[in-house]
């Protein structure tokens, strides 16, 4: 097999090779994409109203009347003039350069990292581990395409250079002027990808400047046109009206709630769409983690405490293992019929500690309380086994605020009236910083970087993929 491979890299040279899962990737979404037909709603409002207006008068439309996202709207005047014959080809252009960035940040520059190969087969087939409801609604539907991944893959190829600076990797080139328009870009797309955006690149120059004595020029100029960016997208005047509206529809008695409550409402819709709906991206990071913070040469004296991020992964498993005739289609179960006590021990291990549909805290029984105290202290603990198992190094320093980032851009939501109208859309930002995170963590443990890991992998990817597809 070895033999094999040499002699591939010989003639097509190790970095074709390296990019061959983006390549397969590829033309995998363009079939997957093919049979797709535009929304009835969404979609086809946006391709009657653009049909009715020049670009400017549109972006004038829509800035002052409904959204500060002007990229994401100048994208929506053109993409849906054909009924989507482009976008089939596009999108999943968008979904490769995201994974592909994805690959370039982990990987950096190196073009002589011996585990490339394998990593970007793990990038490739994670991407699928994403909840279901996720990629529907953030990837494969039109309108929220262009808005949630589209902004996100020009974020992650504007935070390349701050990534190389950040490790003495930054090189000038013609590149800088891409890094700048896709900043630009992202700030103009969505909220929750301009405020990441922004706080990751203003920490690393202000970084580079306290610690290395350094101001690269392009990074800052790249810096102020994502602050100008997002103050477009926040100060649009069409932002306060789509927000009254949308209080109207979605939750008129939202201005009612006292803080408290818009918080308690917050944070149970955070925890149901973490350990509900994308529990299997975070029970990858949570069980990566726990590996390399046992295996870890700076945790000797704190091993014990592996017992938090364990308990959480056993958990999340058990209510997988429970709930699995609650989830996938019968047909994929061929016909098993599961007893009454398998049915019992989910109804309690839900009530217990994944059930977060409580009217308000004072509703709360002293039985139910036990998952507000067991899923913020798995959740909240992250960052300080990030932090002990890279001794407080730089990288865990990052690791741990992608992390934070994570979480952080989800929570912005707490104040939004359509948190739960808007659907797992909004945790897209999360998702795919929690698949940066569990990349990184697989990096450091070469133990998984072996084939037989991938294909094992690749096979439970493939049956996702059905179950999100077919069914």
């Amino acid at each position: 097999m070895n033999n094999i491979k040499f002699k591939i890299e010989r003639k097509l040279g190790k970095g074709i090779i390296d990019k061959i899962p983006f390549i397969i990737m590829y033309f995998v979404l363009v079939y997957i994409h093919r049979s797709h037909v535009m929304d009835a709603y969404d979609d086809s409002w946006f391709q009657k109203v653009t049909s009715e207006y020049s670009l400017v008068n549109y972006l004038k439309l829509r800035y002052f009347g409904w959204t500060g996202r002007m990229a994401s709207e100048t994208f929506y005047y053109f993409i849906f003039r054909d009924g989507g014959r482009v976008w089939k080809i596009i999108n999943p252009l968008f979904i490769v350069v995201t994974v592909f960035a994805i690959s370039r940040i982990v990987n950096g520059r190196s073009k002589n990292n011996k585990n490339k190969f394998v990593i970007n087969c793990y990038i490739c087939i994670c991407w699928a581990f994403i909840s279901k409801s996720v990629i529907l609604n953030s990837i494969m539907w039109m309108s929220g395409s262009i808005v949630y991944l589209w902004s996100m893959t020009f974020a992650l190829i504007a935070i390349i250079p701050f990534r190389d600076a950040l490790l003495w990797e930054y090189n000038e080139n013609l590149y800088k002027y891409l890094y700048i328009i896709c900043a630009f870009l992202a700030s103009l797309g969505e909220e929750q990808v301009s405020l990441v955006l922004l706080a990751f690149i203003t920490i690393i120059n202000i970084h580079i400047y306290v610690i290395n004595k350094k101001v690269y020029k392009y990074l800052l100029i790249q810096n102020i046109v994502t602050l100008i960016g997002t103050i477009i997208l926040f100060r649009a005047p069409g932002n306060y009206i789509r927000n009254a509206k949308e209080t109207i529809n979605w939750l008129p008695n939202y201005n009612l709630y006292n803080k408290w409550e818009i918080a308690f409402n917050g944070i149970q819709w955070l925890l149901s769409t973490l350990l509900n709906d994308s529990n299997v991206i975070f029970l990858m990071i949570i069980l990566a983690l726990s590996i390399c913070f046992y295996k870890s040469k700076y945790t000797q004296n704190n091993k014990i405490y592996v017992i938090i991020p364990l308990v959480g992964s056993l958990l999340i498993i058990a209510a997988n293992i429970l709930s699995i005739d609650k989830v996938i289609p019968p047909q994929m179960l061929f016909g098993i019929k599961f007893p009454p006590v398998y049915e019992k021990a989910w109804e309690i291990l839900n009530k217990l500690l994944f059930d977060f549909n409580t009217p308000n805290p004072f509703a709360l029984k002293k039985i139910t309380i036990i998952k507000f105290l067991i899923w913020p202290i798995v959740i909240g603990t992250v960052p300080y086994f990030v932090f002990r198992t890279y001794k407080f190094s730089i990288k865990g320093v990052y690791l741990s605020l992608i992390y934070i980032a994570s979480i952080c851009s989800a929570a912005i939501m707490f104040k939004s009236a359509t948190i739960y109208a808007s659907g797992t859309r909004t945790f897209y930002v999360s998702t795919i910083l929690f698949l940066i995170l569990f990349i990184y963590l697989i990096k450091d443990l070469e133990f998984f970087l072996r084939k037989k890991f991938v294909f094992i992998l690749l096979i439970i990817s493939i049956l996702k993929c059905i179950y999100m597809f077919a069914y």
